[in-house]
């Protein structure tokens, strides 16, 4: 985890109007696992910002935020200066995770991103696949093509890619800035033969706007099997 301690001083008389102004535009931020505004009871004019994040890189994310931007524009005229600053290491606390055994936010958000896009998929829900893929996504496919966003969506909407079955396995997760790589193991099921496919995959997820979107997707098949005919 990430934390960050510091003090604000408002301009005579706005210390009401900057604390509000902070806690409206630093909501919904990934990675925050804690924001607290508080006032200064030995000043009328200062404030005390205690931040606890999954990893310096979630903080450093929300500085791009829409809402963030806004608040700093908005909050700035209010601002009469800053005091001191410190970066912490947190261990824990009410409401902090505290063991090693424990996820880090953003981990948490893509497998549950990951689970939606295999039931998006299995149900052919083109809605859903486009809130989650990027514009530029792409996939280096079991097909032997490089596929754009527009040509899977219409490989899945003719029926030519269609899996009754998905099964996925994450391995090994990773974060690098704004882009995380994810890879691991996947079976599914092909329509209409009821053929089994083992593949490698590797999907990589890009944070955009606050929220995680995929940009790009490698399978590689091990092995297909279709089950014999019945008698």
């Amino acid at each position: 985890m990430y934390g960050l301690i510091g003090k604000f001083t408002a301009v005579p008389g706005g210390r009401d109007a900057l604390s509000a102004i902070l806690l409206e535009g630093t909501t919904g931020m990934p990675g925050c696992l804690s924001y607290v505004v508080a006032n200064d009871p030995g000043d009328p004019d200062a404030l005390w910002i205690t931040e606890v994040w999954d990893s310096a890189e979630s903080h450093k994310a929300s500085l791009e935020l829409p809402a963030v931007r806004a608040a700093i524009r908005k909050g700035r005229p209010l601002i009469a200066g800053m005091g001191d600053r410190v970066e912490t290491a947190p261990v824990g606390g009410a409401g902090l995770p505290g063991t090693a055994e424990d996820h880090p936010m953003w981990e948490d958000e893509i497998r549950r991103s990951e689970e939606d896009v295999r039931d998006a998929f299995l149900a052919a829900d083109v809605g859903t696949l486009e809130r989650f893929w990027a514009e530029d996504f792409h996939v280096n496919s079991p097909l032997n093509q490089l596929a754009e966003k527009s040509q899977v969506i219409a490989l899945l909407q003719s029926g030519r890619i269609r899996h009754t079955a998905f099964e996925y396995e994450i391995e090994r997760m990773s974060r690098h800035g704004d882009v995380v790589v994810v890879m691991g193991r996947e079976r599914v099921t092909d329509a209409p033969d009821g053929a089994v496919v083992l593949r490698r995959f590797t999907n990589l997820w890009r944070l955009e706007d606050g929220r995680w979107r995929s940009i790009a997707r490698h399978a590689h098949v091990v092995s297909r099997e279709v089950p014999a005919a019945a008698p």
